[in-house]
Formats: C-alpha cells, sequence, structure tokens
C-alpha cells in the first residue's frame, strides 16, 4: 500500500488553505518573501559589496558616519545630504594660460556638510607644472583661501591631478586661522580657544562670537573657486569632481569607513537565509530519517539510538561552535558544517515520539504485512506524514542559528570574507558606534536579525498550528 499522489496534493492544498488564516503566518511568509528576493538578487542590487567590504577605495566617495536620510524627519534640525558635484561653471578671464572654475551649493540646513572633498585632474601640453589655487567665497562675501599649491605635469601623459580635502592637516589648519582672527576680534581677551575644530563648521558659519565654539550655520549660496595657471591647460571634467559629503546618505546611512549599510544589510539577509536555511534543511533532513528509523524499529535499535542521541545533546554547541572555529578556521562553512552535525539533536527526539504514533497506522502495517523493505516503509510512508511537522520546527531553529552566528562574529570569529549581520554589529561594537551616537549602524543590523528571526518564527508557529491538529487525530 502507498499514499498516492493526489493524496499529498490534497494535503498541501488543505495545509495552504489553513495557513492563509494565519494573519501573523502570512506576514512572516510575505517577509520571507521579501528577504528572498533581495537575496537573489544581491549581487545586481549592490554591486561590488560583497567581496569588496573591506576594500576601503570602494567607499571612497562616501561620507563617513552619516544618518539614514529619513533621521532628517525624527531628529531635530536639517542635514545636508550627500552632494556629488561634476558639472562646473567654466568662468572667462582674461589673463593667458589662468583657467577659473566654479562650484555653486546652496546650504539650506542647520548641519552643513561634514566634508569637502576636491579632485581636479586636466592636462598641460606646455607646462611642466601649474600652479592651483582653491578659494570658498562665503555668503556674506568673506573668501577663505584653502590651498595655494603647485601639481607636476607628467612628462609622457601630459597630465596632471591634485586632489585635496577640508579635513586634512593643510585644510584644517588654514580654516582654523581664518576662523581664529574672527574669534579674536569677538573674544580679545581669550587665553585658551578651542584648539580643534571640525573644519566644515566654520565654512558655512556666522561669522560672531560663537564661530569656534559653537558654530551655527548660515545659510545661503557659497562658491568653490579654482584657478589653475598653465600655458595650454585643458580640464578633465569628466575626472574633475567635488564631493559635499553630507550627514546624512541612503537608507541606512554609512559607517566610520564610509561603507553604505544598506548594501552590507542586503547581504546580511542573503547569508542569513543561506545558513539558516542549508542548516535548518540539513538538521531535518537528519531528524526526520534518525527519529522515524528509530520510531519504526523499536526495541534494542530504539533504545541504542536513542542512548547516542542523548550523549550527542549533552555536547554544548556554543562552546564547540567556538573551539572548532577557532582550530580549523573563520570560515562561515565550518560553522554550517558544526551546527549541522549537532543541530538535529533535539528535533530527532521529537519526530521519534510522533513516529511512534505513525508506526502504529493501519497503512504501516498494511505495508509490513505486504513485505516491504523498512526503508521504502519508513521513507515513503511514514516521512511524508511527519514532514509538515519537521518543516514547521525547522523554522523555527532558524533564528537560533542567525543569533548564533552573529554571537560569534560579534567575539571576533565571524567569516572576515562575507557581510552578514553579526560581523555588521561586531564592526560597529569595535568602532564605538553606541557611545559615539551612530545608533543606526546598530539599530539597522539588529533590526535585521529581528525580522528574519521574527518571520520564521510566525511562519513556523503558524504552520505547527495548521498541522499539529492533523496529528492529534491519528
Amino acid at each position: 500500500m502507498s499514499i498516492r499522489l493526489e493524496d499529498y496534493k490534497e494535503r498541501i492544498s488543505s495545509i495552504a488553505k489553513e495557513f492563509k488564516g494565519e494573519r501573523m503566518g502570512m506576514l512572516g511568509l510575505g517577509i520571507i518573501v521579501f528577504m528572498l528576493i533581495l537575496a537573489v538578487f544581491a549581487p545586481w542590487i549592490a554591486p561590488d559589496t560583497d567581496g569588496r567590504w573591506a576594500d576601503y577605495d570602494r567607499w571612497a566617495d562616501n561620507p563617513r558616519n552619516a544618518a539614514p536620510v529619513w533621521a532628517d524627519y525624527i531628529l531635530p534640525g536639517s542635514r545636508a545630504p550627500h552632494d556629488i558635484r561634476e558639472d562646473f561653471d567654466d568662468m572667462p578671464t582674461d589673463e593667458p594660460g589662468l583657467k577659473v572654475i566654479e562650484y555653486h551649493y546652496h546650504n539650506d540646513y542647520d548641519y552643513p556638510p561634514g566634508d569637502i572633498s576636491i579632485r581636479v585632474h586636466g592636462r598641460d601640453e606646455s607646462a611642466s607644472t601649474v600652479q592651483i589655487w582653491i578659494d570658498w567665497i562665503r555668503e556674506d562675501g568673506k573668501e577663505i583661501t584653502l590651498l595655494d599649491t603647485s601639481s607636476t605635469v607628467g612628462e609622457e601623459s601630459r597630465e596632471f591631478e591634485e586632489r585635496y580635502t577640508i579635513r586634512s592637516d593643510a585644510g584644517r589648519e588654514n580654516i582654523y586661522d581664518w576662523a581664529y582672527t574672527y574669534h579674536m576680534e569677538h573674544h580679545p581677551d581669550d587665553e585658551d580657544p578651542p584648539e580643534r575644530v571640525d573644519p566644515s563648521r566654520p565654512l558655512f558659519a556666522y561669522t560672531d562670537e560663537n564661530i569656534l565654539r559653537d558654530p551655527q550655520s548660515q545659510r545661503g549660496d557659497y562658491v568653490l573657486r579654482i584657478e589653475i595657471l598653465g600655458e595650454d591647460l585643458e580640464i578633465n571634467e569628466e575626472a574633475s569632481r567635488v564631493l559635499f559629503r553630507g550627514q546624512i546618505y541612503g537608507l541606512m546611512g554609512t559607517d566610520s569607513n564610509r561603507r553604505d549599510l544598506a548594501q552590507g544589510w542586503i547581504y546580511g539577509a542573503r547569508y542569513a537565509l543561506i545558513t539558516g536555511g542549508i542548516v535548518s534543511i540539513a538538521s531535518i533532513a537528519i531528524a526526520t530519517v534518525f527519529g522515524m528509523t528509530s520510531a519504526y524499529f523499536g526495541g534494542w535499535v530504539d533504545e541504542a539510538m536513542q542512548r547516542i542521541n542523548e550523549i550527542l545533546i549533552g555536547i554544548p554547541m556554543f562552546p564547540i561552535l567556538i573551539i572548532t572555529i577557532y582550530s580549523i578556521g573563520r570560515s562561515i562553512w565550518v560553522f554550517v558544517a558544526v551546527y549541522t552535525i549537532l543541530g538535529w539533536r533535539g528535533l530527532a527526539k521529537i519526530i521519534r515520539s510522533r513516529g511512534i504514533q505513525i508506526r502504529q497506522d493501519t497503512y504501516v502495517e498494511a505495508a509490513v504485512s505486504l513485505g516491504s523493505g523498512s526503508g521504502r516503509i519508513i521513507l515513503r510512508h511514514m516521512v511524508p506524514q511527519i514532514l509538515p511537522y519537521a518543516l514547521a520546527e525547522g523554522a523555527l531553529m532558524i533564528p537560533a542559528i542567525i543569533i548564533a552566528e552573529a554571537g560569534l562574529s560579534v567575539l571576533g570569529l565571524g567569516d572576515p570574507t562575507i557581510v552578514t549581520f553579526g560581523r555588521m554589529l561586531d564592526q560597529a561594537n569595535r568602532g564605538a558606534a553606541t557611545v559615539s551616537g551612530y545608533w543606526w549602524w546598530v539599530l539597522l543590523p539588529g533590526i535585521g536579525i529581528i525580522l528574519v528571526g521574527f518571520s520564521f518564527i510566525a511562519a513556523g508557529m503558524a504552520l505547527e498550528r495548521v498541522v499539529n491538529p492533523k496529528m492529534r487525530q491519528r
């Protein structure tokens, strides 16, 4: 006797129909589907992220420690968004060999850009060096000379390039000296003026008594003027640009290494599903075969298998994970292998108890009397009956698997070659994100773990509520 394909279809259809009535289960299933879409399309949604998470050049154009764009709606004050300017105004000049270009910026924020990075690239077919001046023209008409330098022209390429950031040593010094002058005008008797200030704040601040101690943003139009003196100049418009590094960036902000946390979050979801899915499916398979075999044979076979299982249950999971990963290597596949070897133990006990009930069913007894082999009876008749319940229990395992990986990562034992929620939390911990006020760096990976965990718990519990009554009717 064998269960027909039509019986399977009817059972699956019945379970699916009842599952649709579970609201929390459907919500969890919706989150799982969303995560699966992110996981599948991660290489296209977040290209060059997984293998280059630690490549700081990959993120060089991003602002450092920028909050998510939506933080501007929940935090006091307005913050400048990240802005990359590649188009400049070519200003007329009468002086031979002089090229003047300008970038315009309108500040309408309480917190102006946190940094300004400038790249000037061009060619000069005749000169061996070019002279470069960079000036900042404020809303009130006051000017600050940020840079006065010469740049060497390549002998073969005939190209020159100059990079400048206001947070460099020269940038800090020039801006501080300029702001110090106005500070001393208002505080001539100040014997202990601030020695280190955020260089971006005075650039956009009112020139009043607070310019060093508590600069207030001055709204209006600002101009970054670049003058280049050579002989036969040509500016490369595609390679020259200015980055006004904002205080807010993207859906999830950036960390202290300028990495886009949203792209890391996508891969965190990807690896959460990969590790949780592989370990859960493998554990379900092992537990189901082990539990059903023990239940079918009974007697001394059941006793021996249960004693083996009890010995394995006595082995603590987390210490074994730590020892193995520390000894073999910090690979996600080592984690998957160890968790799979030990992760099925408790589920096998539950399945064995259910299997004892199934072993007494009429169709199993009929199959035995007809001479069917033990393997055929277990795999064709008993396992399909327990599989829905095993899947429900397997879904409930996945949150524990993800939390275990995150815990290892926070301990410094995560895989350094991939991006996971745990690794993001570990880097936030190392970067002192909590004490520095970079809450998004900790909160958003944590929400990722919660979402994945909640989705599988909700779906698993809903499936268990649907399946259990059917199991009890036997």
